[in-house]
């Protein structure tokens, strides 16, 4: 039996054992148990950099669905760059705030969006107790446009663009690469959503489930075990987010204090198109069409997306670079202090071989 948690699908296995039989108790459980009071204080390093702009653009072909896309950016006084950032999914650009001021410290300006369903952007039917697509494509859209805002903006006009994807981010904007080659200067990829982590049984029944939900049910529906974001489930899946406990609990802090940014849990829809987009991006001529330069970055005790996944999709791409960082789980740069400066080590010395 394979239970959908939020962020990413897995296997009910692994939490036994964790001895976490309380644990699963409560994910079935969740939508009962009470939300609490949000009692945790934020260090300055995880609050907006001084200078930090809201803004949202919207797309009058999708008007409609109440289209409205949330971005943000911080333009660093000696800006040598853009860092444009892709987060993964269920994350809120304030997850970023830390990892903006790294940027800015190494004069690299900082560039955001939220993804539909996200954050401070538009939800399908308004509803943020689910994350359901229609599509990656509209996410391709909205992150394309989003780039057209970027470079409107004055500061950003003439500088390189460096992109910074994250699990989900980094499938939605491979599309991109492939279809904007020379739109980035160079990518940098951490964790990239290029499988999920399921094994073969769990692969080959999702896939029969889905087939049978095309016909017979609807795609926008919770796929099982998923439902709104809660802390109680939040709780469960931190230790797979990072090791590091004050970070990865960032996201939890956001979402109690402002509830409008919680990311429910996916739908069938979600787990369609994402199979689909990964099933298309694993292919040669896909992989051939990629001449970004690109740094892919596997985490070691990565268990949300497929580690080999990486690595095939790498072999295909004749200049892609990886590195593997050793001891952290699914989102490194909310790791603790020792996986963050290996990530840094690798991201500096990249950008710095592509930069003028």
């Amino acid at each position: 039996m394979t239970l959908f948690f939020t962020p990413y699908l897995f296997s009910i296995n692994a939490l036994y054992k964790k001895n976490n039989i309380l644990s699963i108790i409560a994910c079935f459980a969740y939508g009962r148990v009470p939300v609490k009071i949000n009692s945790m204080k934020l260090e300055n390093r995880f609050t907006p950099p001084a200078n930090w702009t809201w803004d949202y653009f919207n797309d009058p072909a999708r008007e409609k669905d109440g289209h409205k896309i949330r971005f943000g950016f911080c333009h660093a006084p000696q800006s040598k760059a853009v860092v444009v950032i892709a987060q993964g999914r269920s994350q809120t650009a304030e997850e970023y705030f830390e990892f903006a001021r790294d940027c800015l410290k190494r004069n690299l300006s900082v560039a955001i969006m939220d993804w539909q369903g996200h954050g401070g952007s538009y939800r399908f039917n308004d509803d943020n107790t689910r994350h359901h697509s229609r599509g990656f494509d509209d996410d391709v859209t909205d992150f394309a446009l989003f780039i057209k805002q970027i470079n409107a903006i004055d500061e950003f006009q003439s500088q390189p663009k460096i992109l910074f994807a994250h699990s989900m981010g980094g499938n939605i904007t491979m599309h991109t690469l492939a279809q904007s080659p020379a739109l980035f200067k160079c990518a940098f990829m951490v964790s990239p959503m290029l499988g999920i982590k399921l094994n073969q049984l769990t692969k080959a029944l999702s896939k029969i489930i889905l087939r049978v939900v095309r016909i017979f049910g609807s795609l926008n529906a919770h796929a099982p075990g998923q439902k709104k974001w809660n802390e109680a489930t939040y709780k469960i899946t931190a230790p797979f987010i990072s090791s590091d406990k004050i970070r990865r609990d960032i996201q939890k802090y956001w979402c109690l204090k402002n509830p409008e940014l919680q990311c429910g849990g996916v739908s069938y829809g979600w787990i369609h198109h994402a199979f689909k987009s990964i099933n298309t991006i694993k292919e040669q001529s896909f992989c051939s069409s990629i001449k970004t330069p690109i740094f892919l970055c596997i985490a070691d005790k990565d268990k949300v997306v497929s580690n080999s996944s990486i690595r095939d999709v790498a072999s295909k791409i004749p200049h892609a670079e990886m590195h593997v960082l050793k001891k952290s789980q699914h989102i490194a740069h909310v790791e603790c202090d020792e996986i963050r400066n290996n990530l840094f080590r690798a991201f500096d010395a990249f950008v710095q071989k592509h930069l003028p």
